[in-house]
């Protein structure tokens, strides 16, 4: 498997004091997550039948739309297919200011 790197055009945010607070590192700033879950979710049994929300570019490209507009800033994806292709919809969140939280 290939990994290519893209430009990130969001701004990096960190945990300043180990505590419960994030914040914009280029400023200092609070970061106030407003998240959105974007579903995926396998069964726990370790089946990968599932569906990989950020390989699907036509979804990303109707839903990030939708995100913006409720102002969301970080979205918790919950299953990633390690053998597909996410870079047209994490280059579309990032362009949107859109944060992942990835679990793996």
């Amino acid at each position: 498997m290939s990994v290519r790197k893209r430009a990130v055009t969001v701004d990096q945010i960190f945990d300043r004091d180990q505590g419960s607070k994030f914040f914009y590192k280029t400023n200092g700033t609070e970061f106030f997550m407003r998240e959105d879950y974007l579903g995926g979710a396998g069964n726990g049994t370790g089946s990968t039948n599932y569906i990989d929300p950020l390989a699907d570019q036509t979804a990303c490209a109707r839903d990030i739309p939708l995100m913006t507009r409720l102002r969301t800033n970080t979205i918790r994806v919950y299953a990633i297919d390690p053998t597909k292709n996410h870079d047209e919809c994490m280059q579309m969140l990032a362009d949107a200011g859109i944060y992942v939280v990835a679990d793996l």
